[in-house]
């Protein structure tokens, strides 16, 4: 595969890729952190992650034509947790201003609701 050609492939861990495979025919939602791309050695104030944020977000929910279900801003750790149909979490992970993107929720986990 080259890179750049399927960015998700590089930027997603396996279990989030798992997770958008296996829900993508029900249209389910799926839950997944996203990390924000940061300059080299710095970190993201926190009033900037929430403008990326929410700029990315826009974005993304206008382009797919679908918003997400929920979404919750880490200001202080530069990211965010966004659940969504996977064709939109896809275009998130596409984006430049996302580093890396995490399942929420990963095998072997409880939930506490």
């Amino acid at each position: 595969m080259v890179e750049g050609k399927n960015p998700d492939r590089t930027k997603a861990d396996p279990e989030l890729l798992r997770q958008l495979d296996t829900t993508a025919a029900n249209a389910e939602t799926v839950e997944a952190v996203f990390i924000l791309r940061r300059p080299r050695g710095a970190v993201l104030p926190p009033d900037v992650v929430e403008q990326v944020t929410h700029q990315v977000l826009d974005r993304v929910q206008r382009e797919a034509g679908r918003r997400a279900t929920d979404v919750n801003v880490f200001r202080h750790m530069g990211s965010f947790v966004v659940a969504g149909e996977p064709s939109l979490l896809r275009l998130l992970l596409d984006q430049p201003e996302i580093e890396a993107g995490i399942a929420n929720r990963q095998p072997g986990s409880t939930s506490l609701a």
